[in-house]
């Protein structure tokens, strides 16, 4: 097992926690097997992929969570139990109470808090929008794993790590009962028989919940607000609506394969399930790094190579996609800015063609150094939610939007990732995205509206935007 005890000890004086790990090589290591057995044995699964910029391609899976946190606006639910605390205060002092050492040789996430934050979240995370109502169809605003018990899977190296957080106070026994549990995991793990994944059954077909009049009525009324100098640009989504029973590991499994992003995403709780293949990174903090990468302005991808190119050329040379692009970065620099070291705030490359199956986006990188003790929760809060899923100003965009769509939107404008108790943060937005709650399946997809906005061609993007997640759920289910 890894570190070797003797290398531990000196870090039981500062640290009340530590992580360990033992490893083992694995060619055929199936991820979605594994994410589906886990998922029929615990009551809750949690499965994250990154292959994020320079970071190598890493499975996370949250194996028996001690810690599954519900944060609703009124209260914090810990294993069911109301808790006495606000979300902000819980999470952090959870954070503080598991610290740990960042260990040479240990996965990006070795153990952590893992799950999502709705967009809904925005209640919590700014004090201006606390007063926003409470819609019908609302949802938790978060929900999030103490994961203390991790697999993480080295795609490049084949190499399957198995991680459990222990506690130093009495470092030989939690040593030696940390090695016989994962131990036990690893055979098991490494003994399942290959089999059928779980299956769901699509009810109806999916329908938006606007028409192409009713949205093109809002995109409207957004634009006499943008020309009225309430907003310079506005987020307004159009989701899809469907009955579904079952369950979304097929969905998660067919969207990695045929549109494979930066952040790969599958959750279930309850009657909650959610399946996400995400591009954009909300926020992403190394040590002392911070780093923010808004995307903002989309083509669909083109039949052939040569109408591929010319898609490109119009999106990389289009006024409007650009000036949409630059007020975006702008507004990350600025949320950035909140919680940097004045002066290393920084566009380290910028409105970069990033392709994907379905579609094409612009892409830049914002950078900074954080300032000193900064924790994961108030880094979250300074950048939540994107600007790239609300506007500019972000926080009148926000209350214009709760307006204009009048639903929750959950995961969709979220984010989810992982805080890791070493205090490394990886945050992804949720787009690309399905979830079900009960029988009720959404796809969730939005076009930012401008002063020149066309209504049927930002009625068209949202359709464009869903597009890999609606042909997922069709492979999926065609098996």
């Amino acid at each position: 097992m890894q570190p070797a005890i003797k290398d531990l000890r000196k870090y039981a004086k500062d640290y009340q926690y530590v992580p360990v790990k033992i490893e083992a090589e694995i060619p055929d290591f199936d991820v979605y097997q594994i994410t589906d057995y886990l998922d029929q044995y615990y009551d809750t699964c949690c499965q994250l992929t990154i292959n994020n910029h320079d970071q190598k391609k890493v499975t996370y899976l949250a194996v028996n969570p001690s810690q599954e946190i519900i944060v609703e606006e009124d209260q914090v639910l810990v294993n069911g139990e109301p808790q006495q605390f606000s979300s902000h205060d819980y999470i952090t002092g959870l954070l503080q109470q598991y610290k740990t050492p960042k260990l040479k040789g240990m996965p990006p996430f070795s153990g952590g808090l893992i799950g999502y934050f709705a967009y809904e979240y925005i209640k919590l995370a700014v004090t201006k929008l606390q007063k926003l109502r409470r819609l019908p169809d609302h949802q938790p605003l978060a929900r999030l794993l103490l994961a203390d018990t991790v697999i993480a899977y080295d795609h490049e190296r084949q190499v399957c790590e198995f991680i459990k957080v222990i506690n130093t106070e009495d470092l030989d026994d939690s040593y030696e009962q940390a090695e016989k549990q994962l131990t036990v995991l690893k055979n098991t793990l490494t003994q399942i028989p290959h089999h059928e994944l779980q299956n769901f059954n699509l009810l109806t077909d999916f329908q938006p919940r606007f028409t192409l009049s009713q949205y093109s009525k809002g995109v409207e009324e957004i634009r006499k607000e943008i020309e009225q100098g309430e907003v310079f640009q506005l987020i307004y989504s159009n989701p899809q609506h469907a009955r579904l029973t079952g369950n979304l590991v097929r969905v998660a499994q067919q969207l990695a394969k045929d549109n494979p992003s930066p952040y790969e995403f599958y959750f279930h709780q309850g009657d909650y399930q959610a399946a996400v293949a995400s591009p954009e990174t909300l926020v992403r903090r190394e040590n002392d790094k911070l780093l923010t990468y808004p995307l903002a302005g989309t083509r669909r991808r083109g039949k052939t190579k040569e109408e591929d190119e010319a898609f490109e050329k119009e999106l990389t040379t289009s006024t409007k996609e650009l000036s949409e692009h630059n007020m975006l970065v702008d507004l990350g620099r600025n949320d950035l800015g909140q919680v940097s070291k004045i002066g290393t705030v920084n566009v380290t490359s910028h409105a970069q063609i990033l392709k994907f199956s379905q579609v094409m986006h612009l892409g830049s990188t914002v950078e900074s150094t954080a300032l000193d003790d900064l924790n994961a929760i108030d880094l979250l809060d300074s950048v939540f939610p994107a600007g790239t899923l609300s506007g500019a100003p972000k926080v009148h965009a926000i209350e214009l939007i709760y307006q204009h769509e009048r639903i929750t939107r959950g995961l969709y404008g979220g984010c989810f990732g992982y805080f890791d108790f070493n205090g490394d943060v990886d945050m992804a937005i949720g787009i690309r995205l399905i979830y079900t709650q009960r029988d009720q399946a959404t796809i969730h997809s939005g076009a930012g509206i401008v002063a020149d906005s066309d209504d049927k061609h930002e009625f068209q993007e949202c359709f464009n935007k869903a597009r890999a997640v609606n042909l997922a759920v069709t492979k999926a289910e065609e098996g």
